[in-house]
């Protein structure tokens, strides 16, 4: 792990929005308690959509920062609101119910980050959520099976794999992206652990409802 990072919920006034979120953290130094809905001194500004046990803690992967880079976009290690910096592990690399050992702690990955205009906001880049979706560098959260502390140069190591588990690259693929491919919709509903909000959307898209992600993706 490159680096932990924890934020408390304050009121911000981003792009001329104002509204309460802990999207900005601030990298902790030393080990930091991992506890089933998130890290010690870590917060969400709107429970409604963010944190519980399903999303406890979002990682993303340090090779993807000089990729944005190299795409003419200069964010800052941290910008995109990650918990956990990792190295050499990305979207392609996990697969949802993917069962890895972090720090002194055990979680388990639950789905890839669908980034909101929290983002576009913070930046000032309005197409920004839509990018991090096609360019599939999202980030992904887990749920925490085993209590435990995390500090920047743990190890992330996998321990279990279900068979026939989808990576979190092609759920977001699947979710995002290609919305109407219904063969990959069947092969994403066959897979074990997909978050259940998420299979009712599947379902419903198989029966011609396509949900509106305007307001997550800010208009």
């Amino acid at each position: 792990m490159r680096a932990v990072r924890v934020g408390p919920a304050v009121t911000r006034e981003w792009n001329g929005r104002t509204f309460v979120t802990a999207a900005a953290k601030e990298r902790v130094d030393g080990p930091v308690s991992l506890r089933r809905l998130g890290l010690a001194g870590d917060e969400q500004g709107n429970l409604a959509v963010h944190g519980g046990p399903d999303k406890a803690v979002l990682l993303f992967c340090a090779e993807h920062y000089p990729r944005w880079r190299a795409d003419g976009f200069d964010v800052p290690d941290g910008g995109f609101f990650e918990n956990i910096t990792v190295s050499g592990v990305s979207e392609s690399d996990v697969v949802l119910g993917d069962t890895w050992r972090l720090g002194s702690a055990t979680v388990q990955i639950t789905q890839p980050r669908r980034p909101c205009r929290t983002l576009a906001d913070r930046w000032g880049r309005r197409q920004l959520p839509q990018e991090v979706q096609a360019s599939g560098r999202t980030g992904f959260y887990v749920r925490v099976l085993v209590e435990g502390t995390v500090a920047a140069g743990d190890r992330l190591t996998l321990i279990d794999r279900p068979e026939g588990g989808v990576s979190a690259a092609e759920t977001n693929r699947i979710m995002n992206l290609d919305r109407d491919d219904e063969p990959g919709i069947r092969a994403l509903l066959a897979a074990p652990e997909l978050p259940k909000s998420w299979r009712d959307k599947l379902e419903r898209r198989l029966g011609g409802v396509l949900e509106d992600d305007s307001a997550r993706l800010g208009g």
